[in-house]
């Protein structure tokens, strides 16, 4: 991302598309795919099984996090001031089995069953762009 021109001035994905390529020539320009309304998938609902609906500490008073991946998936260190004690709380929902995705559907389903509408106005409006 250090390479892309983030100044350039793009109202439509398909300018974002040239910046890009252009930000690399050397050993060969970046593959730019284009997303379509069918890769956007819904991600939220298939991982909802595993989180907890909330934050369990209040995060307001929040002056460290720490997320460490040898403390375990899903567990977030933090401490209320900055010389506080730490403290350790899981994120994800406690189970009895060992594979905690068992209670995922199989992969995530698209986000949207169909395209979406634009008001008569704004296609107006993307029209002159």
């Amino acid at each position: 991302m250090g390479l892309v021109n983030t100044k350039a001035s793009a109202s439509v994905p398909s300018v974002w598309v040239t910046i890009f390529k252009a930000a690399r020539k050397s050993p060969v320009p970046y593959y730019v795919t284009e997303v379509r309304q069918d890769m956007v998938k819904n991600f939220s609902e298939f991982l909802r099984p595993l989180y907890k609906k909330s934050c369990p500490f209040p995060t307001r008073p929040i002056r460290d996090m720490i997320f460490d991946q040898g403390e375990g998936p899903g567990t977030v260190i933090h401490r209320e001031s900055w010389n506080g004690i730490l403290d350790k709380t899981s994120m994800i929902i406690p189970t009895r089995k060992k594979n905690n995705f068992s209670r995922c559907p199989a992969a995530p389903t698209g986000l949207y069953k169909e395209r979406l509408c634009i008001s008569a106005a704004k296609y107006k409006d993307l029209q002159v762009l």
